[in-house]
């Protein structure tokens, strides 16, 4: 009885503020209003509001409170009656109070409640300090009883809100991953089934030209995958970030650096390159680079993995050539000071190293595998 009580009482404002809603409707503020006329017909002295219905038994305990305190305070202490009264006023005291403490919960979320916990235990700790020094000091023992009693009805409470939480967080996080899988799984298969048809058609043939059939594959792919994972806003990003950086030429000082560290593997730019993701740099038209890699992490040749001295990352082949020593320095925007640096270095390089490197054919068994992946993933998906 106690609890249903309190939960009606919680609940009180949340039905008030329902009540407006349905009041602003006419069909509902008519039914309403039948209701309430028939009741007039028995008790037509008080006229009675669906506001009032709601509120009585809120009202009820304090004033039931009241009423037993003032007749406890009216009965003699040696009248029979007097001890049931008091057993009465406890048990409405008591139940005001769980209606105040049921009330105070649920103001009070999860995140507060910890928060609020912790500063509740600093007190308590502090109270139980002050009392150890002084342990006949009366306020001393009544702030520690306080503080305690504050601290372990939060204690509870959190105890008690935590698991509910907890439950509605797990079904919450569990719903999210199954929602995200379901449509991954949709974006998976319309973008296999779109790319794979170009693995279909390739087929193994008599011919001796094996590893082309499957570059010339692998390039389709691969370009229809950057398509399918390119959003708008990453181009429009890219673009602002590869004009804001194409704008800046490389300093002198960063030339010489390059030059310093990839002495037999420079190569310059042979025009504007705006990349188009994000693993690719933005470069300008003129600037040296160090070539680390001459392929991509798939075994791709004709995109590079580079350094322009500001930062790494891939670019086309068809973009760069050769750093000859013949080219004028200067008009790439080297200080006149750094000709000589640049001319020795590459004069005391031997006619090999000058050479461009020559790109390794695509192994037959290398082909092979990826071909029998990209069967086997496509088989998965459909």
């Amino acid at each position: 009885m106690k609890d249903t009580y309190a939960q009606y009482c919680t609940k009180h404002d949340d039905v008030s503020t329902l009540l407006k809603q349905y009041n602003a409707c006419p069909d509902i503020r008519f039914y309403f209003n039948q209701g309430l006329d028939e009741i007039a017909k028995h008790r037509p002295e008080k006229p009675f509001t669906v506001d009032a219905f709601l509120e009585t038994p809120v009202q009820r305990p304090t004033r039931y409170r009241l009423l037993l305190l003032d007749i406890i305070a009216s009965t003699e202490k040696l009248h029979p009656d007097i001890q049931p009264l008091k057993e009465a006023f406890s048990a409405v005291d008591e139940l005001c109070n769980h209606i105040n403490e049921c009330k105070r919960r649920k103001d009070i979320g999860p995140n507060k409640l910890i928060d609020e916990r912790g500063d509740k235990r600093l007190d308590y700790d502090a109270a139980q300090t002050k009392y150890e020094r002084n342990k006949e000091d009366k306020l001393a023992a009544g702030e520690l009883d306080i503080t305690k009693r504050d601290f372990y009805a939060l204690n509870d409470q959190l105890k008690e809100e935590l698991p509910k939480f907890n439950h509605l967080v797990y079904y919450l996080f569990r719903d999210c991953v199954s929602e995200f899988t379901r449509l991954y799984r949709i974006y998976s298969q319309e973008s296999y089934g779109f790319i794979f048809p170009s693995i279909e058609k390739t087929t193994l043939s008599d011919s001796t030209d094996v590893v082309g059939q499957f570059d010339k594959a692998y390039g389709l792919v691969e370009s229809q995958v950057t398509e399918l994972t390119s959003t708008r806003q990453t181009r429009k990003s890219s673009s602002k970030k590869s004009n804001a950086r194409i704008q800046q030429t490389q300093t002198p000082v960063v030339r010489e650096l390059l030059c310093t560290k990839y002495p037999s593997k420079l190569y310059v730019v042979a025009a504007n390159y705006h990349p188009s993701d994000t693993m690719e740099l933005a470069l300008h038209q003129g600037d040296l680079i160090g070539v680390i890699q001459q392929k991509d992490p798939m075994g791709n040749d004709s995109r590079w993995y580079v350094d322009n001295g500001a930062g790494m990352g891939f670019i086309q082949r068809s973009h760069i050539r050769p750093y000859s020593t013949r080219e004028g320095i200067s008009d790439s925007g080297v200080s006149q000071q750094l000709r000589p640096t640049l001319i020795t270095q590459h004069l005391q390089q031997s006619p090999q190293t000058q050479q461009t490197p020559q790109l390794q054919p695509l192994q037959a068994e290398v082909f092979k595998s990826r071909y029998d992946f990209y069967q086997e993933m496509h088989k998965n998906c459909l």
